[in-house]
């Protein structure tokens, strides 16, 4: 039986939250991620679904972080059904 999904924004919330604290500031975040403020708190608070690139760009600067580890890969393939 397949293990159930986990909720894709909860995901990307984790994942912006987790890269934020890599980065160290929200000013560092956006300079990696290649965003502004103002799109970055559209994501934050779940006013729009970020583009693929900028959660392959989270995603790249979070590569091994213990928090990812246990999402599945179903999951982690359901945050890229909107783009499909």
């Amino acid at each position: 039986m397949p293990e159930p999904l986990e909720d894709p924004r909860a995901i990307l919330d984790r994942l912006l939250l987790l890269t934020a604290e890599r980065a160290g500031s929200r000013t560092a975040l956006c300079r990696h991620l290649g965003l502004t403020h103002a799109q970055l708190q559209r994501y934050l608070t779940r006013k729009a679904m970020p583009p693929a690139k900028v959660i392959l760009r989270a995603v790249d600067l979070l590569i091994g972080h213990e928090d990812l580890k246990s999402i599945s890969e179903r999951t982690w393939r359901s945050l890229f059904l909107p783009y499909t």
